[in-house]
């Protein structure tokens, strides 16, 4: 991207820069805020099956993803197009073939397409800063904007800024704080982005307005609730410090895949694996944090009977086809899978694309996310990983990693860390295309010779 110019991406013409600007505003404005803040959840998602939609969002959606891509390709043309990869083609097509095969053909392919937008809003967005100073002063502003927003809820209207009783859905998480948005985890989430994006500004943009939004962040996180959020701040943290004085890649690749993997193990693994979950409860009292091994095991038990295809594209939960199957009434240690068939995700990002496009498409998104970027960290400059925005990108993308092992997230529409993950994603691939390692360099200088 153009905003990593000193870490990642050469200066962008300055010309039309103010559109680039109101753009990327407008993108994070939509994507963060929403259509819908403050949502009232005793009226709000009441239906259990998934196909309601609102088309106001779909339409708001079309017109960003057409402005975003319009001016990208106008404006940073160069950075927008080296961002295409053959495992993007791989994934489309792989993605076609799964609503071929869906069991609600036409709900997998409007979820495609609209996860399609997503996409291609986030990839379009990374290209629009001119400089990682500008990338930070707007950040700064949105940032400060929308956690202004949320404390502002809840002092002005606390019903629909913090979880009330009268909720239609999870009345459990009464008196936990979610401001503008629809979830306190949502909300955790947001606030751990935040707090690295505030740290980012420290030291690209304003030390004051970067600590301003540190300090404003952790009351919020913590009065949120999300255990999630609170147990995987300080580790992120401490792996970007670890990775960035790690000069080895297969070494911090090492540690990535294997937080990766280790947490999935602790968490899904004591769920479906005795031996694992014997393990596990013996060293904590709840190794899923809110207690979603029912969930995770009937998961397993549906992932076998289609592992190769999946049920279709966000096709399997809150569906007819599930929901209100009569087949599937299986006693798992005493509780009937009546109840996990009527949960709104599997709360596991990795799960619920082994459930909708299968093990092969697990392993299609898992080369794209994981694999990809830590082949880009490994090609990119020292200087350009251990910047400011290297810094940032590694935060944003390792934590959501890694939240996903707890929480349904990547390709679902317009969900809010699924998007950070990709911008940073695009942003990582960005940094290694316009500032290789001096290795490669020199291999390239000795190729021309």
């Amino acid at each position: 991207m153009s905003a990593a110019q000193g870490s990642a991406v050469p200066y962008a013409p300055a010309r039309g820069e103010f559109l680039a600007t109101c753009t990327f505003y407008l993108i994070f404005l939509l994507i963060w805020i929403t259509t819908t803040p403050f949502a009232d959840l005793a009226i709000t998602r009441a239906s259990s099956t998934a196909d309601s939609s609102n088309a106001v969002n779909q339409v708001v959606f079309v017109t960003m993803a057409l402005l975003a891509v319009g001016v990208a390709a106008s404006l940073r043309k160069d950075l927008l197009y080296a961002l295409p990869r053959p495992i993007h083609a791989v994934l489309g097509v792989w993605l076609l073939i799964s609503i071929a095969l869906s069991q609600a053909p036409m709900l997998s392919a409007k979820r495609a397409l609209f996860t399609g937008l997503v996409l291609l809003i986030a990839a379009a967005a990374m290209t629009l800063p001119r400089t990682t100073r500008q990338l930070a002063k707007n950040f700064a502003t949105l940032t400060l904007l929308v956690v202004t927003l949320c404390y502002a809820g809840v002092l002005l209207v606390p019903d629909l800024a913090i979880h009330q009783s009268r909720n239609v859905l999870e009345p459990e998480n009464v008196g936990y704080w979610r401001g503008v948005f629809a979830h306190k985890n949502t909300a955790s989430a947001m606030m751990v982005v935040f707090l690295f994006i505030g740290l980012f500004v420290a030291r690209a943009y304003s030390v004051a307005l970067g600590w301003t939004i540190v300090a404003l962040t952790l009351p919020f996180l913590y009065a949120s609730g999300g255990k999630t959020a609170l147990a995987l701040v300080v580790p992120v943290l401490g792996a970007s410090w670890l990775c960035s004085v790690i000069r080895a890649p297969a070494l911090r690749s090492t540690i990535v895949v294997s937080a990766v993997v280790l947490l999935n193990v602790i968490t899904v693994g004591s769920a479906v694996v005795p031996a694992i979950g014997s393990f596990t409860r013996s060293i904590t009292t709840d190794a899923t944090f809110t207690g979603r091994t029912e969930i995770w095991q009937f998961a397993a038990g549906e992932i076998t009977r289609h592992p190769v295809f999946g049920a279709g594209f966000a096709a399997f939960w809150r569906t007819d086809a599930t929901v209100n199957s009569d087949a599937g009434t299986e006693e798992y240690e005493g509780w009937s899978s009546a109840f996990a068939r009527r949960a709104t995700d599997s709360h596991n990002t990795y799960v619920d694309l082994s459930l909708t496009i299968g093990l092969v498409g697990l392993a299609i998104v898992l080369t794209w996310v994981l694999i990809l970027p830590l082949r880009d960290i490994a090609r990119t400059s020292a200087e350009a990983v251990n910047s400011p925005l290297g810094l940032m990108l590694f935060r944003i993308w390792f934590y959501g990693l890694l939240t996903f092992c707890l929480e349904s997230g990547l390709l679902a529409s317009a969900d809010m860390l699924g998007f950070m993950v990709v911008f940073a994603v695009f942003g990582i691939e960005l940094m290694a295309r316009f500032n290789p390692a001096r290795s490669r360099v020199a291999g390239r200088r000795q190729k021309r010779r």
